[in-house]
């Protein structure tokens, strides 16, 4: 008797958050940011891990739109791209999306009175 179950592969979408500090030379990990993937079904959402790492799997095929939530943003942050459109076809991952945020100056006028 074959008891051997064969090994289904899941579909799934992953990548990275990092973030590029006013100053600094490299990118670094971001972790505790929501990412979003969007479809026809719904929207359903994961926090990246201390890598800065998302994983959305076991999910159907079809298309999908992947981003960073606003709301995990500060007003002095930006991410690129605001969003990619990735196809999953069964069986298959998308693997590799990439989003970079990063931080403007604040910018801060210093007035007198008086003069």
């Amino acid at each position: 008797v074959d008891l051997s179950v064969p090994m289904v592969r899941q579909n799934q979408v992953s990548g990275t958050v990092s973030i590029l500090r006013v100053g600094a030379a490299e990118h670094t990990a971001m972790s505790g940011v929501i990412v979003e993937l969007n479809s026809a079904a719904g929207v359903k959402r994961k926090l990246t891990d201390a890598m800065g790492r998302f994983i959305f799997g076991e999910i159907p095929a079809g298309d999908y739109t992947v981003n960073v939530w606003p709301g995990s943003l500060s007003e002095l942050q930006s991410v690129e791209p605001e969003s990619l459109s990735v196809s999953v076809a069964a069986e298959e991952s998308v693997t590799g999306l990439k989003f970079t945020i990063t931080e403007r100056q604040r910018e801060i006028e210093i007035t007198t009175e008086g003069e």
